[in-house]
């Protein structure tokens, strides 16, 4: 094979500036096969099926089409039934999924990485069109599911089961009915979880999801990781039942308790009642974003002797006051958190009163600082320089990066 003397960068960007026609591509291919293969995996490396069908078609043909080379290619599939702001326009509208998915070349898909599904009720999918999802399934080590349906748990857990090669699992933005606190999951099915699974990441408002999960088999297996977003009084206790499930095997949980629609019932405190995470004694690193004040009931649950650091994350600067300095000063004082980090995270758009939340919480802990063992941040890794422009977004930023968005 003949070798380029170019940087593989400059023959990419030189393939992506000529027309995509096969005689030019078997004229660059004569100079140096590399060129075609390179700019064809940084090309179509992601590949986003949206809700519009004039952005979706052309994209569609490109992994359905016989003739087309660039299926191998694709590592980050994205299918958009509906979203955004046209959610409820395209709500009462035929499936665009139940026609693409079988014309789709899911075998040649061979280095899919990561899907993704917005807007796909799994409930009102064809059973033909099941079984070519659940076929397209198999290979991603990523799956990250959307507004899939409020009746769809069950369709969720034959999926789950599918995802052979699944490592990472997210669900978020099902906002399932308040009223529906129950799912009915059929005793005559035997649902398991993929064997490589050790991530899960799911948002608020998904409840009956959490309690779907709880119905499979060996789901303690594998899980290290877990993270729950926007939990509101209706979660609190699946996600607790959720911790108490995985066991010892859970070694990072990340627990958003701030979901701002229901702060008149407290997360924590239910969180708390109904076990919270007692049945984590293989934890090692605990994120929690939520109300100070009860910081402390839920650290007082936690048995694992491997603690090694907690991450407090809020976005109200003036609620450090909140801190029950002298019992947490306690707490980080003896076993199990006798050499955890304590890290105070927080948002605000200014970085005044940051800085006069900072010397609060240095004077409140003053020991641990002494030790090296307390840190204190502005959320998401910005300066505190004074002289730094207000960031206006940055309250409203995931207090914890995403375990998926980045694969």
């Amino acid at each position: 094979m003949l070798q380029s003397a170019l940087p593989l960068e400059l023959c990419g960007m030189i393939i992506d500036n000529l027309h995509d026609g096969q005689r030019t591509l078997s004229v660059c291919a004569l100079v140096c096969r590399d060129w075609v293969s390179f700019s064809r995996s940084r090309q179509f490396h992601t590949l986003v099926l949206s809700v519009v069908p004039r952005q979706r078609d052309k994209k569609l043909l490109l992994i359905s089409d016989p003739s087309s080379t660039i299926p191998p290619y694709v590592r980050h599939l994205v299918m958009r039934q509906v979203g955004g702001r046209v959610l409820r326009l395209h709500l009462a509208q035929a499936l665009w999924i139940d026609e693409a998915l079988p014309c789709i070349r899911v075998d040649d898909l061979i280095a899919l990485d990561f899907l993704e599904l917005s807007g796909v009720d799994l409930a009102k999918l064809s059973p033909e069109v099941t079984r070519r999802l659940h076929c397209l399934c198999q290979r991603p080590r990523i799956v990250s599911l959307r507004n899939f349906g409020e009746r769809s748990v069950v369709a969720l857990l034959r999926l789950l089961a599918m995802c052979r090669s699944m490592e990472i699992f997210h669900a978020s933005g099902m906002h399932e009915d308040i009223s529906q606190l129950t799912v009915a999951v059929p005793d005559s099915e035997s649902f398991t979880i993929p064997p490589r699974l050790h991530t899960i990441e799911l948002g608020g408002m998904m409840y009956s999801s959490m309690g779907a999960l709880l119905h499979c088999k060996d789901i303690t297996h594998a899980v290290h990781t877990v993270r729950f977003t926007g939990i509101g009084y209706q979660d609190a206790p699946y996600v607790a039942a959720l911790l108490e499930r995985f066991g010892p095997t859970v070694e990072q949980v990340t627990l958003n308790l701030s979901n701002m629609l229901f702060r008149e019932q407290h997360a924590e405190v239910i969180f708390c009642n109904a076990g919270g995470l007692l049945g984590s004694t293989g934890v090692r690193v605990i994120n929690l974003s939520g109300n100070p004040a009860y910081l402390l009931s839920i650290l007082k649950q936690v048995r694992s002797p491997l603690i090694e650091r907690v991450s407090f994350h809020t976005t109200v600067p003036s609620s450090v006051d909140s801190f029950d300095a002298n019992a947490l000063d306690a707490l980080f004082s003896r076993v199990p958190f006798a050499s955890a980090q304590f890290q105070v995270l927080v948002a605000d758009e200014d970085v005044q009163p940051l800085i006069d939340a900072r010397e609060k919480v240095f004077a409140m802990f003053k020991n641990l600082r002494e030790q090296g063992r307390l840190e204190f941040e502005r959320a998401g890794g910005h300066p505190m320089d004074p002289a730094t422009p207000p960031i206006e977004d940055l309250p409203w930023a995931a207090p914890f990066p995403s375990l998926v968005l980045a694969p």
